[in-house]
């Protein structure tokens, strides 16, 4: 609770992703984000699917107070272009505020 997402393991364990593909490697460090009330950290990630296609995926793990959330993102695209969208999507008014309300309105 006191450190909120404090490294790029945390983002490794919460964000899942071998739940898209047992065969995911990290591409680079995370980054510190922060979205609405909620800072944490995302990562870039090459995934090899069980078809042996390529994929890019993006892990962003967030807190606010004791309370995670965690968002994974995947696609044919790069991992830059992949992210930015996610992030975008992530600081929309419309997110802001289903992260607001499932957040108890904090």
């Amino acid at each position: 609770c006191d450190t909120g997402v404090a490294d790029d393991d945390e983002v490794d364990r919460v964000a899942d992703l071998d739940l898209i593909s047992q065969r995911f490697v990290p591409m680079d460090a995370g980054r510190v984000v922060r979205i609405a009330d909620m800072s944490g950290r995302s990562r870039n990630y090459d995934l090899k699917m069980s078809d042996g296609s390529q994929r890019s995926a993006i892990g962003i793990a967030l807190s606010h107070r004791c309370d995670l959330m965690v968002a994974v993102a995947q696609g044919e695209g790069a991992a830059p272009e992949l992210q930015r969208q996610a992030l975008a999507f992530l600081a929309s008014e419309e997110m802001h505020r289903w992260m607001t309300a499932s957040l108890g309105g904090h």
